[in-house]
């Protein structure tokens, strides 16, 4: 479960979850989605170094790409939906070793999990 930090509330960020068969997501909170408990700003930076910083980086399109699954939230607080899969995931084990150790695991599997 995720828990909602109220010092967050109304501000977009997104970080990285991994899930139980390795696979990386992005998850964009829209100001409204629930963050975990262990998110710090530094996944900004780690978003950043995966997916680029210019117009339209963070998006469920561009995750697929380069090979992330996209999960988007609701702004009114909603639960996190699947917006985007990728052809073939990008395992956690491929991603730079700065950016591996933000990301949270998630007991899922998000090629079976839609909503969270």
């Amino acid at each position: 479960m995720l828990v909602f930090r109220v010092e967050f509330e109304g501000r977009e960020y997104d970080w990285l979850g991994s899930d139980e068969e390795g696979c990386v997501a992005l998850f964009m909170s829209a100001g409204g989605g629930r963050l975990p408990p262990q998110f710090v700003v530094a996944h900004d930076d780690a978003v950043r170094a995966l997916l680029g910083s210019g117009p339209g980086a963070s998006d469920g399109a561009e995750a697929t790409r380069r090979g992330l699954y996209a999960y988007d939230a609701d702004p009114n607080g909603g639960p996190y939906r699947r917006v985007a899969s990728p052809t073939t995931p990008r395992p956690r084990v491929e991603l730079p070793v700065g950016v591996r150790e933000l990301v949270v695991q998630l007991p899922v599997r998000f090629r079976e999990t839609r909503t969270m």
